[in-house]
């Protein structure tokens, strides 16, 4: 499989950049991926509805949008904002 890394528009003049990986334990160790993990609040990597890999840290309350999957890749946990969840009645 094949993951883009996600820069805004604000970084033009980027190449883009792919990472193929085979596994879930492979993607995690994709360098720009993995970097992510060496804050001290982060809490979990999760993908959206979209194919969207996100960082999240402080529990899930905030997040970063950090690559995108071409192709459909569910080995991760689903992402959801956790304030609509807090909002609506639901769990933090």
């Amino acid at each position: 499989m094949k993951v883009k890394r996600y820069l805004p528009a604000c970084f033009s003049g980027y190449p883009e950049e792919y990472a193929d990986f085979n596994s879930l334990d492979e993607l995690l160790k994709i360098e720009w991926i993995a970097s992510w993990k060496e804050h001290n609040e982060f809490f979990q990597y999760s993908i959206s509805r979209e194919q969207w890999l996100m960082a999240e840290f402080k529990e899930g309350r905030e997040w970063w949008v950090i690559a995108y999957f071409p192709e459909v890749f569910d080995e991760l946990p689903l992402w959801f904002p956790k304030w609509i969840a807090k909002n609506k009645g639901g769990e933090q």
